[in-house]
């Protein structure tokens, strides 16, 4: 799998201003963040952009077509003149409906914001990269009270919660790795190996078998 992570804006766009802070740094921080996390995960990723450079719309979604990735997720701030406006959404077109919502849904249950749900909307970047492809619009910069929150280390943290956990859910990640190890597991218990004296030689096997010893032998 690769995903192509795109901080939007940057460069001599700033992209929304609020009191204190440009949309630009946080869409970078998050998708920073993000791409380590998922890393960790083994999941391959490539950034649209990985400092302050100016993209063109029509280059980020290039850039995702031409590693063939998988899938494309947009990070932006939200803004409106209504300094009450407030909550979270995610947007997408034709292909990216399925995933939106389930990311929506973990956005919601993680960050606790008001739920301005999963919407279609034809925006270029969603539009033009092939990859199945959604637009976070993770809180209002233009809200007081959700600026702060953009700028805390632990809401982004939330906010890549949720989209990690959602992949996971789509691509039954989780499930997969579960499934392969109970059956490996289940193979040596078959061959009759000593689990209890497995060697420890082998430190990599050694550690997954315990994991997953303690997971499946109650």
């Amino acid at each position: 799998m690769l995903i192509c992570l795109d901080a939007g804006h940057g460069g001599y766009d700033p992209g929304a201003i609020g009191n204190y802070s440009q949309e630009k740094n946080i869409n970078l921080a998050i998708v920073k963040k993000l791409q380590a996390r998922l890393e960790e995960l083994n999941i391959k990723t490539v950034l649209t952009r990985s400092d302050d450079s100016f993209v063109r719309l029509d280059d980020r979604a290039k850039i995702s077509n031409k590693v063939l990735a998988d899938l494309f997720i947009s990070i932006h701030c939200n803004s409106v003149a209504d300094k009450k406006a407030h909550g979270v959404e995610t947007l997408f077109y034709k292909s990216g409906q399925d995933i939106a919502e389930i990311v929506q849904r973990n956005l919601v249950k993680n960050t606790g914001l008001t739920n301005r749900k999963a919407k279609y909307m034809n925006l270029s970047v969603t539009r033009e990269t092939n990859a199945k492809a959604i637009l976070i619009e993770c809180a209002f910069i233009s809200n007081p009270t959700e600026e702060q929150l953009l700028n805390d280390y632990i809401f982004q943290g939330k906010i890549i919660k949720s989209i990690v956990d959602a992949i996971k859910e789509y691509y039954k990640i989780g499930e997969k790795m579960e499934h392969w190890a109970k059956n490996d597991y289940n193979e040596l218990v078959a061959s009759g190996m000593e689990l209890d004296k497995f060697d420890e030689s082998n430190a990599t096997l050694y550690a997954m078998m315990n994991k997953f010893r303690k997971t499946y032998i109650k």
